[in-house]
């Protein structure tokens, strides 16, 4: 009864559809209504009959799809005055034959004949399927770097605010009290809030100290960001500017790591820099703003008195906006509020304007989002070349099905009847492709997750679902294209009856076939041009002179916590005594401490006078201890190395020099003397190192090739609160992660627990991750110029059948007049060389035009390197011409009396 009683509601449902669709058409040209409703009834009753269960429910679907399109389509052609496909019918048939026919049957059929020609098939779905994955993996990059939105609550109305030096342009720091200003002034913004991060030292009972990375803000900030917590609650007004903090807030996945996902953890008490601080909430997984942040912290410092303007702690500001509050008003007034501030306070600030800015793009570096633009462009170059050989593809199938379909159109078929076939195969290419592709996409980026492990935390590479839709989309769009046009070339579209026209190819259509290839063959070429010129950049900076080595070489970074070493003199003696402790360890040849590891940056920009002249040498600035050219074997030219108590704490400075510096001063610099200024003390060079590579940009962009002045000074001159630790081992056992890793860890462990050890691994490891883009982009363009090659060479071996196929008749002639076969297969790979020569040229104009958008990613290459221009060109041009022979190979065995009677 139930069933029956479902059932019955469908049909009403289908039968309500059908009758406001009935609504569409003319009143003269249908008969009653009610009739013709109780006519779709009966035959929806007849299309279900003795099916039961799925088949039952996919009958009915596919019957009452076929039934609207009809009653639609019929509905436009009488409103245009004309009669749909079948002049003398009396409203629509009921049948589910017009534009797709019987679907399941048109399926099946489209099926047979694409299995006819399964090289043509294999090969437009293959092409699709390149292309989706490629656009795919593409389109992912450019959505996870650029485009995709914040994972907060109205992200679109968060935007960062930046102060600026009207004069030079240059940023301004935001302190609390400038911050407090803004916000009792401002009135397009719900709020205003800060932020930083740094690394903290926490300890939870027993547990090993860990360094993580806290973002440190304004009470109001994680809830202005919208992100509700997970477990207990977020920070309260007046908990922050405080150096006696009392709580934090800790993201789920230290929250599960180091509490084993208790709820009770809330309102447990763990140790950040030597303070015990009360767990008041959970954030929820995912959240890790800003830059990885693992947890969180109220502004821990007091905010300073208007005396002590000008020297509190500075920070990042960010700002929601008011609901219906544009961002052209907001900016306006914080830029007037920024000036104002800068006049009531003309002793600390120069002139000043404020900037808003995209809140995504204060944590990615300069020239990222051009690298994109380029990226995105690309994509759009392989999907029309994917286009171009689909639709030579297809219209070489079409000069074999023309006599088909005209036939078709003989026994009465309309236009939309003729069309069928083509959109059918159209669906069944895209879903093909579609699938292939997506597969083939989530494996490539699932691998190039593993091969990249080091991306920064802007970044994001994954499969997200806009990405799926948008190139799903795409290829279906790009199917359907091809499919009308190879449609058009077998006179699916003609309006005349078949007889008027003739059952030959159409020329015109062949013209568009050889343009389009043109086009595709340019565009490969550019593509191929961008693949060899990224490809030397990375097998340039892989194989750079770093001018040291790094091979059994452990870097390690540390932080002390500032309740457990406050004073320089405690953090000397802790380095002092590390250093002894390691280097007495077996298996262990060198120790070395340095800012950070060499070749990754960052160092300092230093400018010292040199005494008894007026110029100042200029070079990067990086503090060492003793030791440091020996681990890492960078030879001394001249002098000596920092003695032990150079690298002590209150103990005498001295500076070695590169070789670069070294040219600058002149002579014989061992013994020079140089100042940081005129109340700074003369300082001694005691020595002269080979030069090396100590510093680069972000993942390798924008990386400087020159050789620059480097400075070194001796580290005891100011203990720092943080460190890099380089050790060499005797052997290359003995330097990995479970070998000078451990003996650090093990020293640690026993004369300073509190201090977290972070970041442990081989240098040579530590410097390929800091090389990120080059790896990138030099796998993606390796892939992109690979597979334009694959789809230039299927496009040229699609259109010379096609061109061939259309010239049977003039083979025909030829060959009868005495021509060879091997001549005429020369003369059509002429004319192939032509068209490969004027692709190629076209190219190379549009790889200039990508190569300069690249420069930021070219290390050691020109946008006009010859040899990537010469290796694309004539890596084309082979390509073509053996594609084009295959295409043509079976002219050689061909008779002419065979292509005359054929």
């Amino acid at each position: 009864m139930i069933a029956r009683r479902d059932a019955s509601f469908r049909r009403r449902l289908a039968a309500g559809g059908y009758k406001r669709l009935l609504a569409l058409c003319p009143r003269d040209s249908i008969g009653p209504e009610d009739e013709m409703v109780l006519v779709f009834t009966d035959a929806l009753r007849a299309a279900v009959a003795g099916k039961t269960g799925v088949r039952r429910l996919w009958a009915g679907l596919v019957f009452c799809f076929g039934a609207y399109l009809d009653t639609v389509v019929f509905a436009l052609g009488r409103r245009r005055g004309g009669s749909a496909s079948i002049p003398a019918r009396r409203g629509p048939t009921l049948r589910p034959t017009l534009i797709l026919g019987d679907f399941s049957r048109q399926l099946r059929w489209s099926t047979r004949s694409m299995r006819r020609t399964p090289t043509t098939s294999a090969a437009a779905v293959a092409t699709l399927a390149l292309a989706v994955a490629l656009c795919a993996v593409t389109f992912a990059a450019v959505y996870g770097t650029v485009l995709k939105p914040l994972p907060f609550p109205g992200g679109e109305r968060l935007v960062g605010v930046e102060l600026l030096a009207k004069e030079t342009g240059g940023p301004v720091q935001f302190e609390a009290l400038d911050l407090e200003d803004l916000r009792s002034q401002q009135t397009s913004f719900e709020a205003l809030e800060g932020y930083f991060t740094k690394r903290v030292t926490l300890r939870h009972g027993e547990d090993r100290a860990r360094s993580l990375r806290a973002g440190v803000m304004t009470a109001g900030a994680l809830d202005h960001l919208g992100m509700a917590p997970r477990l207990g609650r977020t920070f309260r007004p007046g908990e922050d500017f405080k150096a006696e903090i009392g709580h934090t807030v800790i993201g789920e996945d230290l929250w599960r790591r180091s509490f084993g996902g208790r709820e009770d953890a809330v309102g447990e008490t763990v140790e950040v820099d030597g303070r015990s601080l009360e767990i008041v909430g959970v954030m929820p997984k995912g959240f890790d703003f800003p830059d990885d942040a693992q947890l969180w912290l109220p502004m821990d410092f007091d905010k300073p008195t208007a005396a002590d303007r000008g020297s509190g702690r500075a920070f990042a500001v960010f700002g929601r906006l008011k609901s219906g509050i544009e961002r052209r008003r907001a900016d306006a007034e914080l830029d007037a509020l920024a000036a104002r501030l800068a006049r009531r306070h003309a002793d600390l600030f120069p002139p000043l304007a404020a900037r808003l800015v995209d809140f995504k793009t204060a944590r990615r570096p300069a020239g990222v989002e051009t690298l994109m633009a380029a990226l995105g462009s690309i994509s759009l170059c392989l999907l029309l070349i994917a286009a171009a050989n689909l639709v030579n593809l297809l219209l070489a199938r079409a000069t074999v099905r023309r006599r088909e379909t005209h036939i078709r159109r003989a026994l009465g078929a309309g236009r939309f009847d003729a069309l069928a076939p083509f959109l059918t195969e159209a669906l069944l290419y895209a879903s093909a492709g579609v699938a292939v592709g997506l597969t083939a996409a989530a494996y490539g980026l699932d691998h190039l997750s593993r091969l990249l492990d080091a991306l920064p935390a802007w970044a994001s590479v994954e499969l997200h679902t806009p990405v799926v839709v948008a190139v799903a989309g795409a290829a279906f769009a790009l199917a359907l294209g091809a499919s009308l046009i190879a449609a058009a070339g077998a006179g699916a579209t003609d309006r005349r009856p078949p007889s008027v026209r003739g059952h030959g190819p159409t020329p015109r259509i062949s013209v568009v076939g050889r343009h389009l290839v043109t086009v595709q063959l340019a565009l490969s070429c550019a593509l191929m041009i961008g693949a060899g010129l990224l490809w030397r950049s990375a097998h340039h900076a892989r194989h750079l002179d770093r001018g040291f080595d790094a091979r059994s070489v452990t870097t390690a970074s540390l932080r002390l916590p500032g309740h457990a070493y406050p004073e320089p003199a405690h953090r000397a003696a802790f380095f002092d005594e590390l250093r002894q402790r390691v280097e007495s360890s077996p298996g262990v040849e060198k120790i070395a401490l340095v800012r950070s590891p060499p070749g990754t940056g960052p160092t300092f920009a230093w400018e010292l006078e040199v005494e008894g002249r007026r110029d100042v040498l200029r070079g990067d600035g990086v503090p060492v201890s003793r030791g440091y050219f020996g681990a890492l074997g960078i030879p001394r030219l001249a002098g000596r190395d920092f003695t032990e108590e150079e690298s002590r704490f209150g103990g005498p400075t001295a500076l070695i020099v590169n070789e670069t510096a070294a040219a600058q001063l002149g002579g014989s610099p061992v013994g020079q003397r140089l100042r940081f200024g005129a109340d700074e003390p003369w300082l001694e060079v005691v020595g002269v190192v080979g030069d090396s590579h100590i510093g680069s940009a972000t993942g390798g962009i924008g990386l400087e090739t020159s050789r620059r002045g480097q400075i070194f000074l001796s580290w005891g001159v100011a203990p720092y609160r943080s460190a890099t630790v380089l050790i060499r081992a005797r052997s290359p056992s003995s330097g990995g992660p479970g070998g000078a890793e451990q003996i650090l860890d093990d020293v640690l462990a026993d004369f300073a627990p509190q201090v977290a050890l972070d970041h442990g691994a081989p240098l040579d490891q530590v410097l390929r991750r800091s090389m990120w883009a080059f790896d990138l982009f030099s796998i993606l363009f390796s892939v992109y110029g690979v597979s334009a090659l694959l789809l230039a060479g299927l496009g040229l071996y699609g259109v010379t059948a096609f061109a061939v196929g259309l010239r049977r008749q003039e083979v025909g002639v030829r060959l009868a007049l005495g021509a060879t076969p091997r001549g005429v297969q020369r003369w059509v790979l002429s004319d192939v060389a032509r068209q490969l020569a004027a692709g190629t040229a076209l190219g190379a104009g549009l790889g200039f035009a990508l190569a300069r958008s690249l420069s930021a990613l070219l290390f050691d290459v020109s946008a006009a390197d010859p040899a990537s221009y010469l290796t694309s060109a004539a890596t084309l041009g082979l390509t073509g011409l053996a594609a084009a022979w295959l295409s043509t190979r079976k002219i050689a065995t061909v008779r002419a009396v065979d292509v005359l009677i054929r």
